[in-house]
């Protein structure tokens, strides 16, 4: 008989403070909360409210350990199918973002900000120059896996001049790892950048 998983300890990457921080490790329990969810999806009406009030208060790494123990509860039952199957229109959508792994979710936004007419630079630039070198790194992975195409080919293509440099160095994860933080190398850093920009504040 497959084990269902372990509780997880909430780990904030890169020192950043999710928006969700989910719920104390002493008191999750993400059978009790697959079970919940599966309740709510049972019979003639679904109960969004009960799925509303675990998915948006259990952290991404949380809501993670809750897809696996559903899938071993219930005979490898995939739990987004199962939101898309019995549920439809925004209330779907927004279940399906939250229950989407955070590489995933950061993936699929980098997908449709470079398909059809045109880039939206603005999502590529809040994704890739937000996250940790680590985060980055399984964006690239989940991109790969859920498109077949290597995400810095498809930037290179989409954007070009001095943002598409800053992109590839991006996604050649080189930054270092995040650590203490040194005032004195962050000093000198600004002032590079600020010479870098003829010494302009602002635009």
């Amino acid at each position: 008989m497959a084990q269902l998983p372990q509780q997880q300890n909430v780990q904030h990457h890169g020192g950043q403070k999710p928006t969700v921080v989910g719920i104390p490790p002493n008191k999750f329990d993400p059978v009790a909360d697959a079970k919940a969810i599966r309740n709510a999806l049972k019979g003639a009406h679904t109960d969004e409210k009960a799925i509303i009030k675990i998915l948006t208060t259990r952290s991404n790494r949380q809501i993670q350990v809750i897809r696996k123990s559903y899938a071993v509860l219930y005979e490898d039952k995939d739990l987004i199918q199962n939101i898309k199957d019995e549920t439809s229109g925004n209330f779907e959508k927004i279940a399906v973002i939250l229950l989407l792994p955070r590489p995933d979710f950061d993936a699929q936004c980098l997908y449709s900000a470079m398909a059809g007419m045109g880039t939206n630079e603005d999502i590529l630039i809040e994704i890739l120059c937000t996250r940790t070198a680590e985060e980055v790194k399984e964006i690239i992975k989940s991109y790969d896996r859920m498109y077949d195409k290597a995400l810095d080919k498809i930037v290179k293509a989409e954007c070009g001049g001095n943002l598409n440099k800053l992109f590839q160095a991006i996604l050649t994860c080189v930054r270092a790892p995040d650590g203490p933080t040194d005032d004195v190398q962050a000093k000198k850093d600004a002032e590079i950048l600020y010479n870098a920009g003829e010494k302009k504040m602002g635009y």
